[in-house]
């Protein structure tokens, strides 16, 4: 937020941060507030980024996760100014990433990498995407952890497209409902209705009502649906911030997410969606 009214004290807190990853995302975003404006200093933020973010050690697979995030982010920084910069970015952050041996980390390594990727090469964050295939479950083995990732990961490409190529996020949230619905725990099902609201509100209330065993979980969903629909359809939203609240009243078994709930739709009708 600071980034775009006051560029100089968002650099300040950005440079104040102590966790060297970070501080490459923040000088990120700062740049791309400075692009238009100042693109000089600009440049020379990005530069600061990437000496950063390659300084950052690999012995510790943690540290490779957001490595490979704060490249990724550095080549959307720069992918309309200086193209081929950005491509040599991608192949490090994804080679970065695909070094991972958690298969956890690896994952969500990817997955991050993905949703950056998605707005400047679409193709190439699909085939990341699609390359997330992990065998972890949760703790009761309910469902596997990679198909949500893949899920989240389409849903980013889809939402990055929508307006240049609806055909292909149509195909692409076709595909995230595919597999939300093979997926037979519900929270993965919350996420991924949350991360295609804005995209695709119908897709999303149809995840947001197959969430059968979490009210919370169902009413969450409802509440970010009704405000990416506010702007169109008022009347629609309201009606699902109603359907939230009688979700949240109806947890009388489990007051704090009742609260947590109430808490969120009351948010959103006091903010006007």
């Amino acid at each position: 937020i600071l980034a775009g009214t006051d560029p100089d004290r968002a650099l300040r807190l950005a440079r104040s941060i102590t966790v060297e990853w970070r501080v490459a995302s923040a000088l990120c975003v700062v740049a791309e507030a400075l692009a238009a404006a100042d693109p000089d200093r600009a440049a020379r933020l990005l530069d600061d980024a990437e000496r950063l973010a390659r300084s950052l050690t690999t012995e510790d697979e943690s540290n490779r996760r957001w490595k490979a995030s704060a490249l990724a982010a550095i080549a959307r920084a720069v992918a309309a100014t200086d193209p081929d910069r950005a491509a040599r970015l991608l192949s490090d952050a994804e080679r970065v990433a695909r070094s991972i041996t958690d298969e956890s980390g690896k994952a969500r390594a990817l997955l991050d990498v993905a949703g950056v990727v998605a707005v400047i090469d679409p193709d190439g964050a699909e085939r990341v995407a699609w390359s997330i295939v992990v065998s972890i479950t949760d703790d009761q083995g309910s469902f596997d952890w990679g198909e949500s990732w893949k899920a989240e990961a389409l849903a980013a490409i889809a939402r990055a497209v929508a307006a240049t190529d609806p055909g292909r996020a149509a195909r692409l949230l076709d595909d995230v409902e595919r597999l939300a619905r093979s997926i037979m725990a519900t929270y993965p099902r919350c996420v991924l209705a949350k991360a295609v609201a804005a995209t695709d509100p119908d897709c999303a209330l149809r995840l947001a009502r197959s969430i059968t065993d979490d009210e919370e979980d169902e009413a969450g969903a409802l509440v970010v649906i009704a405000r990416a629909v506010a702007a169109t359809d008022a009347g629609r939203a309201a009606r699902l911030l109603e359907d939230a609240e009688r979700l949240a009243q109806s947890m009388t078994d489990y007051p704090p997410g009742r609260a947590r709930a109430l808490v969120d739709i009351a948010k959103a009708w006091g903010e006007g969606w």
